[in-house]
């Protein structure tokens, strides 16, 4: 027997008119013939991907997103340390003295833009949390959980959680016996191509 998942973010629910709508979605775009609705849809999710891409995932609250923040402006200046280093090595390994001081210039010129991005960065992100607090005190208010996967607040219901999983179960099995049918019609194909091979050679 299956255990019924306890959090909304441990699998991502998608009522059948969703997942229907994200399908139509999929082939109106590959077709070209996309609704300025769809298209809308398309381009916030893919602006929301190379946010996430950036480490500007769309905030829950402000305190999430003062950690992202934090862990955004920690990163730059990492990456600017690192840079200090790994640009003057990089560059003598491959040139020698020339290259170590070309690296030098490019490692000092990183370490101070990068720790400077990274803080930028951090800031924008806790702004947006903030931005986003209100509406998550009046979603939660309204009994939604927030969805990691998704970045949005949603209604989580357990019986059509369950109700998706049973249908997924149910489509990869029917994938899995149509992969076999075929696997079976290829094999009786090649039998009967063989067969009409050798009466041809009787002949």
């Amino acid at each position: 027997p299956r255990s019924a998942p306890c959090r909304a973010d441990a699998a991502r629910p998608m009522p059948k008119k969703e997942k229907a709508s994200e399908g139509a979605i999929v082939v109106a775009e590959q077709d070209g013939k996309l609704s300025k609705k769809d298209a809308k849809t398309l381009e916030d999710r893919e602006m929301n991907e190379m946010m996430a891409a950036m480490g500007l995932q769309k905030p829950k609250h402000v305190g999430t997103a003062t950690v992202n923040g934090l862990g955004l402006a920690a990163g730059g200046i990492a990456a600017g340390a690192v840079s200090l280093v790994a640009l003057p090595y990089a560059g003598a390994k491959k040139s020698g003295v020339r290259g170590f001081l070309g690296g030098a210039v490019g490692g000092l010129a990183a370490a101070a833009a990068l720790p400077v991005a990274g803080a930028l960065a951090g800031a924008t992100q806790v702004v947006r949390g903030a931005a986003q607090t209100p509406k998550a005190i009046y979603e939660a208010s309204q009994g939604k959980t927030w969805s990691a996967s998704d970045r949005r607040w949603i209604h989580y219901s357990l019986p059509d959680e369950l109700e998706r999983l049973d249908e997924e179960e149910a489509e990869m099995k029917e994938f899995v016996a149509a992969r076999r049918r075929a696997a079976a019609a290829a094999r009786q194909a090649k039998r009967i191509e063989r067969r009409a091979a050798k009466l041809r050679e009787r002949e």
